[in-house]
């Protein structure tokens, strides 16, 4: 499964387009939208993974979130369908930028209010807001070192 994933979900920085404002980075959330329009229904999915506190959560508490009120929610989500995630990465990864390498076996879907997930962030605006909690037994790298 592994070996599929890299192949798969190696990745390039985003390709530059000239605006007219000069040379811009094409917006990364069109990539994103685009996929989960195409793979809304399938049983995998690829989330963005864009600051390093959530990818902690990721790795040691076995988990990430998703807010219900999105509406990109894909339905194997909602369905609880689910099988696997994969988590591609943005800029502030460094060397892990642009690319999935990490991935895990999904075990449960539920509803949790923010302040639940996040206790440390009671007072925050958004912690009555509810989230799907998707939790898996761990993550695992899928890009070999020797590529």
């Amino acid at each position: 499964m592994a070996d599929k994933l890299a192949l798969v979900f190696q990745s390039r920085p985003p390709r530059r387009t000239v605006l007219s404002g000069g040379l811009k980075t094409r917006p990364l959330y069109t990539k994103v939208k685009s996929m989960v329009k195409q793979n809304k229904k399938r049983d995998f999915l690829v989330a963005l993974m864009n600051n390093k506190y959530d990818f902690q959560i990721a790795k040691e508490q076995n988990w990430y979130r998703i807010p219900c009120s999105t509406k990109m929610v894909p339905e194997s989500v909602v369905n609880n369908t689910l099988k696997y995630i994969a988590f591609y990465h943005t800029k502030i990864f460094n060397e892990d930028a642009y690319c999935v390498r990490w991935y895990g076996e999904v075990k449960n879907i539920s509803i949790a209010p923010r302040k639940v997930l996040l206790p440390e962030i009671q007072n925050d605006l958004k912690a009555n807001d509810e989230y799907y909690k998707i939790e898996f037994d761990s993550i695992e790298c899928a890009i070999n070192s020797d590529y």
